[in-house]
C-alpha cells in the first residue's frame, strides 16, 4: 500500500495506479490502487477477490481484462455518455427554436406522452450499443496491442471528442427543425399565438 502511496505522490501527472493480488495480505494494496484486480484461484482464500474492483482466476488473464475487456468497456462507456448528452441537447435546442415561433409562450412542440417516453425510447440503441458494441475483435486486439493506444490517450472522451458530438448535436438539431419547416409548408404544423380574443397565425399584423 506504501508503494502505490508513493506513486501517487510523486509520480508527475495523474498515474493510473493497478495493484493486482491473491491473497489477504494483498488488499491494502489493492484499494489503495486506482483499479485493484484479485486473483479468486489463490491458494489464500478470496479475501484480495473481495476487495478488488476485477476478479481473475489466473494471472494470465490480465493481459486480456487491460488490453480485450477494458478497452472495449472505455469505447462502450464513451459512447454511451456521449450519446446521452447528445439526444437531451437535441431535444432542448428544438424546444428552444420553438420558441421563437410561438411567441415565447411556453408552448410544448411535442406533446405529454412523447416527453414521458422520450428516454425510455431512445435509450434501447445507446443501451445495446453498451453492451455488445465491439469495434475490433478480440483477436485482432491482441495482434495489434498499439490500438490500446487510443484509449490510454482517452481520444474516445477527449475535449475534442466532446466538441465535435457537441457540433453534431446542433447541426442535427437545425436540420430537423428546418425539415419541419419545409414538410408544414413554413407554418411549423400551424403554430397560433392567442391574445385572449381568439388565435391568430403567428406574424399577422393588427387591423
Amino acid at each position: 500500500a506504501q508503494l502505490v502511496e508513493l506513486v501517487h505522490d510523486y509520480v508527475p501527472g495523474r498515474p493510473v495506479s493497478l495493484a493486482i493480488g491473491d491473497g489477504a495480505n494483498d488488499v491494502g494494496m489493492i484499494q489503495k490502487a486506482r483499479i485493484g484486480v484479485g486473483i479468486a484461484g489463490g491458494q489464500e482464500g478470496r479475501q484480495a477477490a473481495n476487495a478488488s474492483d476485477f476478479a481473475i482466476a489466473q494471472f494470465r488473464y490480465l493481459e486480456t481484462l487491460l488490453l480485450v475487456h477494458g478497452r472495449w468497456n472505455f469505447q462502450r462507456m464513451s459512447k454511451v455518455v456521449l450519446y446521452t448528452f447528445y439526444k437531451n441537447i437535441v431535444l432542448i435546442v428544438l424546444m428552444a427554436l420553438y420558441q421563437r415561433s410561438c411567441l415565447y409562450t411556453g408552448a410544448a412542440i411535442f406533446n405529454q406522452w412523447f416527453m414521458s417516453n422520450f428516454n425510455i425510447l431512445l435509450a434501447w440503441p445507446i443501451m445495446l450499443t453498451g453492451i455488445f458494441d465491439r469495434d475490433l475483435s478480440k483477436e485482432y486486439v491482441r495482434r495489434n496491442p498499439q490500438v490500446y493506444r487510443s484509449t490510454g490517450n482517452n481520444e474516445q472522451f477527449s475535449g475534442r471528442a466532446m466538441l465535435r458530438w457537441v457540433a453534431a448535436t446542433f447541426a442535427h438539431a437545425l436540420l430537423l427543425a428546418g425539415l419541419v419547416l419545409v414538410l408544414t409548408g413554413g407554418t411549423a404544423g400551424g403554430m397560433t399565438a392567442g391574445d385572449g380574443h381568439g388565435a391568430r397565425p403567428v406574424g399577422d399584423a393588427e387591423g
